[in-house]
């Protein structure tokens, strides 16, 4: 019969939150490693090509909006009013999420133009705040609290100590360091 080897707590959580034991060097001496810079590069690209769709099409729709009422407006019709109120709210749905991207890829950019880590040592706490229809995953230690994802949160052991790097600005989990021996 196969037994499936146990893995150490330490390449878990290299496995899940992705960095290599090069990023874990650079987070111990305060950097961000040369892996973790390119992951939030890409996610820094990905915040600026959503922003940017989001720019394109509520932007568009207000075009359209100001166009059309506007015309209406001149040749003395208010027909259009309930079709541009509908537009301009339409055009909301695309802007709004395109200022929390912006505001995203703003933190991100900081992150990456700093170059640097925060560090937090202590007791891990792992927390599930339960949603309507989904729940929220917390990884904290003492006042200090990280979202991850379940995946990643399942990477820690409650109640064991715990180094954990992250990026200051946006609070990304880059990577952690299990205290507890291997």
């Amino acid at each position: 019969m196969f037994v499936k080897p146990k893995r150490k707590p330490s390449q878990t959580l290299r496995d899940s939150l992705t960095f290599t034991e090069d990023d874990l060097r650079h987070n111990q001496q305060g950097r961000i490693g040369p892996g973790q810079m390119t992951r939030l590069k890409q996610l820094h690209r990905q915040q600026l090509d959503k922003l940017t769709s989001n720019v394109i099409a509520g932007g568009l729709l207000l075009l359209i909006d100001v166009a059309v009422v506007g015309i209406n407006l001149s040749l003395g019709s208010t027909e259009a009013l309930p079709g541009g109120l509908f537009l301009l709210l339409l055009s909301a749905v695309f802007i709004v999420p395109g200022v929390r991207q912006y505001r995203r890829s703003h933190v991100l950019a900081a992150d990456i133009h700093s170059g640097r880590v925060t560090r937090s040592e202590g007791i891990i706490r792992l927390d599930v705040v339960e949603r309507w229809l989904t729940s929220d995953y917390w990884l904290a230690i003492g006042a200090e609290r990280w979202r991850l994802e379940k995946d990643d949160l399942l990477a820690f052991k409650n109640g064991d100590p715990y180094i954990v790097y992250t990026a200051p600005s946006s609070r990304l989990v880059l990577a952690a360091d299990w205290l507890g021996g291997d």
